[in-house]
């Protein structure tokens, strides 16, 4: 069975060098949320408008058990933190994309894909576009 915080192990595999910032993995997991949510077989994230937009703090509480299992690291470097996924984080991804829908699996590969190719404010303003209800706590200027 394929749990919330794999969903999180299978996007960080996703990206080409393995590693997101807090912005890219909050916006890809809202991504998946709001757009492959029939496809996901699990509960999944709630998020609330916040100050950059749609937020879940339970993701954070989920890397860091990923961390503490050895499947993902964090590295704070110059007051922003990036969180890579490590070999055994990437065993594990391998698992869990065989056992996701397929739909799923290659979604999650795009909205990575796009969310890293996108800067901090143009991520936030393409979200704040598409889904206004989240910018309404924003401190980014819209």
């Amino acid at each position: 069975m394929v749990l919330r915080p794999d969903y999180l192990l299978l996007a960080l595999s996703k990206a080409k060098d393995g590693r997101m910032t807090p912005v890219q993995v909050q916006k890809a997991m809202f991504l998946l949320e709001q757009e492959a949510l029939p496809h996901i077989k699990t509960p999944f994230y709630t998020f609330v408008p916040y100050n950059y937009g749609p937020f879940c703090p339970d993701i954070y509480q989920d890397l860091k058990n990923m961390e503490f299992k050895g499947q993902v690291i964090s590295d704070k470097t110059a007051n922003i933190v990036i969180y890579s996924i490590t070999k055994s984080g990437l065993d594990k991804a391998d698992g869990i994309a065989k056992n996701v829908d397929p739909l799923v699996n290659t979604y999650t590969g795009q909205v990575v894909d796009w969310v890293k190719s996108q800067s901090f404010s143009g991520l936030l303003q393409a979200i704040y576009k598409k889904y206004p209800d989240y910018a309404v706590n924003s401190v980014f200027n819209k």
